[in-house]
């Protein structure tokens, strides 16, 4: 009895042990920890931040596009002229920039009666600030007046003819070499003083013109 019990026993004990052996390894549960939730957040915030900066872009593009039709609408600004002498309506005409003296006088409603219309190139470009003088007949061929600094129309450049000392203008006389707003009101004083220039050298009786001063506008000016 005692000898089937223990051999029963060992059986039983072999069993167990076979069993334990043949049984897998079952590897503990994970979970996710808080730090992958908040890896995960912070990823979708990249995302959305590449977003922004898109849009952001975006609206750069949209700005320079207004740019660029703020300087199409500067280009547009008109140029104006004063229109004075043998025209019907003299006057301050605003023109479109590259407009001819034909479009000065058109906008002046055309030479007035008397105009010497041989002294006048209608196909000269216009620039912005100038006065166009039409001449009547037997006066000199305007020469144009230009904007500029105060004193740089005195000298700036000399006139491509020369200028009636007995009909010119102020602004005319202001094209000649040293001759500024205060000498040409001299010399028109002079003429208004004594009748007319009955020569050229009499320049030289106007105050404020020496010997200097004369030669230089000699070649310059006729009577």
């Amino acid at each position: 009895m005692l000898v089937g019990a223990a051999l029963v026993v060992t059986i039983l004990v072999t069993a167990v042990q076979s069993a334990g052996v043949a049984s897998p390894a079952v590897a503990p549960a994970t979970h996710p920890s808080p730090s992958a939730h908040t890896g995960a957040g912070a990823g979708a915030s990249d995302g959305s931040g590449d977003g922004d900066t898109a849009a952001g872009d975006t609206g750069d593009a949209s700005d320079a596009d207004g740019g660029t039709g703020g300087s199409a609408d500067g280009a547009r600004t008109p140029i104006y002229v004063h229109v004075v002498g043998a025209v019907v309506s003299p006057g301050l005409y605003p023109l479109a920039p590259g407009s001819r003296v034909v479009d000065a006088l058109a906008a002046a409603h055309g030479f007035a009666d008397g105009a010497d219309t041989a002294g006048v190139n209608l196909a000269r470009v216009l620039s912005d600030g100038e006065q166009l003088v039409v001449p009547r007949q037997g006066e000199a061929p305007a020469v144009p007046a230009t904007s500029g600094a105060p004193g740089a129309a005195g000298g700036a450049a000399s006139p491509s003819a020369p200028v009636d000392l007995n009909t010119a203008t102020a602004e005319q006389l202001e094209t000649l070499p040293r001759v500024g707003p205060s000498l040409a009101a001299r010399i028109i004083a002079w003429r208004a003083a004594h009748g007319r220039f009955a020569r050229v050298a009499d320049l030289g009786r106007v105050p404020g013109i020496g010997d200097r001063t004369l030669a230089s506008l000699t070649p310059l000016v006729r009577v």
